[in-house]
């Protein structure tokens, strides 16, 4: 393979490293989106809508009557095993009768006539609906501007599922397609990544190197630069702010990248506005 031949394949497996690369930090930034649109939106759904306030004394007074007779039957059983069951009706029910008088009693002092004052007043009973009211009318709007965004959201999360799973293919069509460029058998394993192709083919590009192998090729240039640390081989270890100058043919990776991420953002956005027509929350049932 002469000079403009391995030029031209390295162009073409740089273009699909590149591509491969560019897909896969957009399907991880799609699925971070829709990871967070689930829990915001789980987040803000609405509460149950509040319960119209009702007369609480009618509850209350089963309550107190079923204390006062399960107090009647307990004075009645204490009182058997005490003083044997010849003296149960003397003790038992009277005692239970007067215990359970004090307790119900006691409850209507404290807690009762309270309650029947406040219902029982015209004003205060008009405030309790008002208060209702103003908390169902809150919970409407909240439920409705919860519609909207969910119409949104909801519409945004398929969109993206839809591109993920696009992404996906796409992508798996081009590692195929890198495997075939790999498999000539050209490039070195050790190099066959994204940052020492970009570094192979900008020496071949600008002249530096004119082939691969022996003294004067790339793969020696490449290796001493690694070992002065003036270039980096690995994704954690790059730095783009500071590439451009020794490495620009990786550094363009992360420029473009940028560029990538836009487009993608806007037709993501376009996808979004085309499938919310005619879906919100008053539009007509299809």
């Amino acid at each position: 393979m002469n000079t403009a031949q391995l030029k031209e394949y390295l162009g073409d497996v740089v273009a699909l490293e590149k591509l491969i690369f560019y897909q896969g930090w957009q399907i991880l930034q799609w699925q971070g989106e829709r990871g967070a649109l689930r829990r915001k939106m789980w987040k803000q759904a609405p509460s149950s809508p509040p319960k119209a306030p009702q007369n609480p004394l009618p509850g209350m007074l089963k309550k107190l009557l079923g204390s006062f007779i399960l107090i009647v039957a307990a004075a009645a059983v204490i009182s058997a095993c005490v003083f044997g069951p010849t003296k149960w009706s003397l003790v038992g029910l009277f005692g239970g009768i007067l215990l359970g008088l004090i307790v119900v009693v006691t409850i209507y002092s404290f807690k009762m006539q309270d309650t029947i004052e406040k219902w029982s007043d015209p004003s205060t009973r008009r405030e309790i609906f008002d208060r209702y009211e103003a908390a169902k009318l809150a919970h409407q709007e909240k439920a409705q501007a919860y519609a909207v965004k969910d119409v949104l959201a909801t519409a945004r999360m398929e969109v993206l599922s839809e591109a993920i799973e696009q992404e996906k293919a796409k992508q798996a069509e081009n590692k195929r397609a890198l495997a075939d460029l790999y498999a000539q058998d050209v490039i070195y394993p050790k190099y066959r990544r994204l940052l020492p192709v970009c570094s192979l083919w900008e020496y071949l590009q600008s002249g530096r190197c004119y082939k691969l192998e022996g003294p004067d090729g790339a793969y020696q240039l490449l290796e001493t630069e690694l070992q002065e640390k003036k270039i980096a081989a690995d994704l954690l270890d790059f730095n783009p702010k500071t590439a451009r100058a020794m490495q620009f043919g990786a550094y363009t990776v992360f420029d473009e990248l940028q560029e990538q991420i836009a487009i993608m953002a806007a037709e993501i956005d376009r996808r979004v506005e085309a499938k919310c027509a005619g879906q919100g929350p008053d539009a007509p049932a299809t």
